[in-house]
């Protein structure tokens, strides 16, 4: 009788341990693309920009950032402070709360002025990761392929 766990077991469980710890945000890449008129940029899982997804009007240059799928109770159109953080530089904005496309969450909706927007541009594009700090949630955004992303985004965007 064997002493001690079975190898296989073992080897399976470690397998299994490795499947299941690999999260969505672990293996988001961020993109730019072009729809309706508007630039986009953000990280995307499964085809669909999540976590922070950045659009800018063509047109009229006019900019806007979701920060997405925030759990707890909120007013649909309130207003609440958030931040965004990376490699230690804090970005302190206001969003104001919509329903989530991704079920019972929520999002918020900025529409940051270029001034506010270009700094933070700068700081996604050279991070590793981005914390965004909710009222209820904190959640780490990766930033793999947000440098070329985010330079496809401004050369497209006018006002950035």
């Amino acid at each position: 009788m064997p002493i001690g766990p079975d190898p296989f077991k073992v080897a399976l469980a470690a397998g299994l341990m490795m499947v299941f710890s690999l999260t969505p945000a672990q293996s988001q890449t961020w993109n730019a693309s072009e729809a309706d008129g508007e630039v986009r940029t953000g990280p995307t899982y499964e085809f669909d920009y999540s976590g922070l997804f950045l659009r800018c009007n063509r047109s009229t240059g006019r900019l806007h950032l979701r920060l997405d799928g925030t759990t707890g109770r909120y007013i649909e159109g309130s207003v609440h402070p958030l931040t965004i953080s990376i490699a230690g530089r804090v970005f302190p904005l206001e969003g104001i709360v919509y329903p989530s496309e991704l079920g019972e969450n929520y999002s918020f909706e900025i529409e940051p002025k270029a001034e506010t927007l270009n700094p933070l541009l700068d700081a996604l594009a050279a991070g590793l990761r981005a914390t965004v700090i909710t009222p209820n949630d904190r959640y780490e955004v990766p930033l793999k392929g947000s440098q070329k992303a985010i330079e496809r985004f401004r050369r497209d965007c006018p006002s950035v």
